[in-house]
């Protein structure tokens, strides 16, 4: 790895906190004796004392080395902290899912990566490297949180390029009755959402999925839920006016979960190119 993909941040702490002590004496009394070397003109003393005093100090400067950036590619299948996220080097393209509880952001993140592992509540932030359809030489990284800690949501707005937002017409997964207070508990969402947003310089992304359309898509009142969709999504994209995109989807069906899947993937590949 090229010696610039290290943590260089780090480096004057790590020099200071390695001098401090038995460097700091080797150094100083090196000096010294140079300097009595000089005085006394004792050209081998001199010579000695100053082939310790730049010795000492290029063990320390070589022990002080950072520790390498982790590579993006490396991190496929783990599930990475905000904290290891952030040492990642060069610096992925950030997807947030957020969103209110039981609304298909973990299941989502699972067909995504095609695990066959059962799908389990989401407690903790984490995210995972997603390899962009069509070009597995380039990643992107999905964050997913508790959907009932706000402050998990906060921060991963705060961390991410785009935001993947899911919204549905109930909470479960097998009745197709839309239900008016789910569709509440959406509208204070966004309404919080917005308000956070508001008061960050970020120009953010926003995408809204509109999920579980295998149920609502047959549902007698379809016509108004999706109406209700329009109104809410318009009333986000006026009054944070942001790029903002929505699409009708459904985690169950594999040719939506595709279909969402490259339109968040046309948007990095143009990362991509942006930042070469």
């Amino acid at each position: 790895m090229n010696i610039l993909e290290r943590k260089w941040q780090e480096f004057p702490k790590r020099f200071w906190n390695n001098f401090v002590g038995i460097t700091a004496v080797f150094t100083g009394f090196s000096f010294l004796v140079a300097i009595a070397g000089w005085k006394l003109e004792s050209d081998l003393t001199q010579i000695v004392a100053w082939v310790v005093f730049a010795l000492v100090l290029f063990l320390n400067f070589y022990v002080s080395i950072p520790d390498k950036r982790l590579t993006l590619k490396k991190q496929i299948g783990k599930k990475l902290t905000l904290k290891e996220i952030s040492e990642i080097y060069p610096k992925p393209y950030l997807l947030g899912i957020v969103g209110e509880t039981k609304t298909g952001k973990s299941t989502f993140m699972h067909k995504s990566l095609h695990s066959t592992k059962q799908v389990s509540r989401t407690n903790q932030i984490y995210g995972e490297v997603i390899p962009i359809p069509e070009n597995p030489d380039h990643y992107f990284i999905v964050i997913d949180g508790d959907g009932d800690k706000i402050y998990q949501q906060i921060e991963i707005m705060d961390s991410v390029d785009c935001l993947l937002l899911f919204v549905d017409h109930s909470e479960s997964h097998q009745r197709k009755q839309i239900s008016s207070d789910r569709l509440k508990s959406h509208e204070s969402f966004i309404k919080d959402l917005s308000d956070c947003l508001l008061g960050r310089s970020k120009q953010y992304k926003i995408h809204v999925v509109l999920n579980k359309q295998d149920l609502w898509g047959n549902s007698s009142k379809k016509e108004e839920l999706l109406e209700w969709f329009t109104k809410n999504t318009e009333n986000l994209e006026s009054r944070l006016n942001c790029a903002l995109t929505t699409s009708k989807h459904s985690n169950l069906q594999t040719d939506s979960v595709s279909a969402l899947l490259n339109q968040i993937s046309s948007e990095v590949r143009q990362n991509y190119v942006r930042n070469k």
